[in-house]
């Protein structure tokens, strides 16, 4: 089974809850200015799992608010880039950050990046359900220099294209965390990586410089998910499945006399 940490308010004296989740989301993420429209009964649930160095957390809570500020930034920066998505059921998500405003709801994706001043707040009756994302920003496989600047705060659709293969990668590992081995980890974190790279690369239009090793295990992620999900269609072919992806059917098998 995957690395799991397992956190609810409902363990924590009342009085106490609210601070204890700032302290929980300096640690899970950086530290911030968190406040809430209703402190007294704040309540979460987090999981954290751990995917060699980047981490994963599916997480329900009550409405509050984050703002990383530039004082925060100068103390504390862990070089992350944080991402969000939005589950079904979830309310609306409110980010400023970089010159970017976006509102968010279920599906969405959206970027955070630690070394920047944002502020992303909820709408003060409405508890969010999402799935929080942490990785290095050294570790992207993104191409040299490129600045992902254009990025952070935009929302993205979980819909459709990388966005939906992350969301999908991204609740299955949530859901299956006993299907997986500790071992697994790092297969796992490189999936992901590939995934994150792939959704901002697209976004940035530069996917044809990412490593060709990247490229490769992108397809064959987008290949698999297309498939199983026209596993019941009877024009599912191998030539539609090329034609859907750009990519030249098989050739035929060759004819081997009886």
């Amino acid at each position: 089974m995957l690395t799991e940490v397992a956190f609810q308010t409902d363990t924590v004296p009342r009085p106490d809850r609210f601070a204890f989740w700032r302290e929980c989301v300096a640690r899970t993420m950086a530290p911030m200015e968190i406040s809430s429209p209703r402190p007294d009964d704040f309540w979460a649930r987090q999981r954290l799992l751990y995917l060699e160095d980047s981490w994963l957390w599916p997480v329900s809570l009550s409405a509050s608010r984050y703002r990383r500020t530039p004082r925060l930034i100068r103390q504390s920066d862990p070089e992350l880039l944080h991402m969000t998505l939005l589950l079904p059921g979830s309310g609306t998500i409110h980010v400023d950050h970089g010159g970017h405003r976006s509102t968010n709801g279920a599906c969405d994706i959206y970027f955070l990046d630690t070394s920047r001043p944002y502020d992303v707040r909820s709408d003060d009756h409405e508890h969010l359900v999402g799935v929080g994302v942490e990785i290095p920003r050294s570790r992207l496989p993104l191409p040299r220099g490129k600045s992902l600047d254009d990025v952070p705060g935009r929302r993205l659709s979980g819909r459709r294209g990388f966005g939906a293969l992350l969301a999908q990668f991204v609740t299955h590992v949530c859901e299956e965390t006993a299907s997986y081995r500790s071992t697994d980890a790092p297969r796992l974190n490189g999936m992901l990586l590939d995934l994150v790279a792939g959704l901002l690369s697209h976004e940035l239009g530069t996917d044809d410089v990412l490593p060709p090793e990247t490229r490769t295990r992108n397809l064959v992620l987008a290949i698999r998910s297309f498939i199983l999900r026209n596993l019941h269609d009877p024009r599912l072919t191998a030539e539609s499945v090329a034609e859907a992806h750009h990519v030249s059917p098989p050739a035929p098998a060759p004819h081997v006399p009886a």
